[in-house]
């Protein structure tokens, strides 16, 4: 992996759109949901939102109260962040080698960003960050496409007909759940939960995909509420905790 390739192309991403950020406000809520449903956060505590982009996310976790700094490899995301977000700090840095003292956080936050690193020996080392920054006790959390996920095989995967490689870096990859919580209990992490999760809807998407958004929200609702939903939900949800 080349993260100076990775930058670069946020950097520019920014530069031409703007911000980043692809969500609407019910996929946030899903989101949002999870996190305190998993890690049942009180007021007052500590967060660290890795690959914060320019801080759509970053931002919503405000709801929980107390500290919030958010990081990212683009210089551009970050100016970006620090002006729509004046309440949170965001630093531009590597989330593999972040220069935070150990033991800071009470919660560490991979805003899809785990994905972007190519290789599970790359997650592994991101992992290991976020393990020596976390409290004893302290939680993972993060959002990632799932490779078992019909939508993102068509829209993301190379071996589909469908493929798409707009506004996708080279670094990409689907997320496996066997091999992120391999990864996960390597590090040292337990109480690890993985998870298929749907209804994490668009509101924009790159290319001529964007007239399919209407169409891909409604069957990702109507999977939320299937059976199939923990195997086949568009993205995974992964949850652990420091012991």
């Amino acid at each position: 992996m080349q993260i100076e390739k990775e930058s670069a192309f946020f950097d520019e991403y920014i530069r031409e759109e703007g911000e980043y950020d692809v969500f609407d406000e019910g996929a946030y809520k899903r989101l949002i949901g999870l996190i305190k449903k998993r890690l049942n956060p009180l007021p007052g505590k500590k967060w660290l939102d890795m690959g914060c982009g320019t801080g759509a996310f970053t931002t919503r976790l405000s709801k929980f109260g107390g500290l919030i700094l958010g990081v990212d490899v683009s210089e551009e995301s970050i100016k970006v962040a620090r002006i729509k977000n004046q309440d949170v700090s965001f630093y531009c840095e590597d989330i593999r080698n972040t220069s935070f003292e150990s033991g800071s956080f009470d919660f560490v936050i991979f805003s899809g960003v785990l994905h972007h690193l190519s290789e599970y020996e790359i997650i592994h080392t991101a992992l290991t960050e976020a393990f020596r920054l976390l409290k004893p006790g302290g939680y993972i959390f993060s959002y990632d496409p799932n490779a078992w996920s019909p939508a993102m095989f068509l829209y993301r995967d190379p071996r589909s007909p469908f493929y798409s490689s707009k506004d996708k870096t080279e670094n990409e990859i689907l997320m496996n759940r066997k091999k992120l919580s391999s990864e996960l209990r390597s590090v040292g992490f337990k109480n690890i939960l993985i998870e298929g999760i749907s209804g994490i809807t668009y509101k924009k998407v790159p290319g001529k995909a964007v007239v399919l958004i209407p169409l891909y929200n409604f069957f990702d609702r109507i999977l939320q509420y299937s059976p199939f939903e923990h195997l086949l939900g568009t993205f995974l949800i992964a949850s652990a905790i420091k012991p």
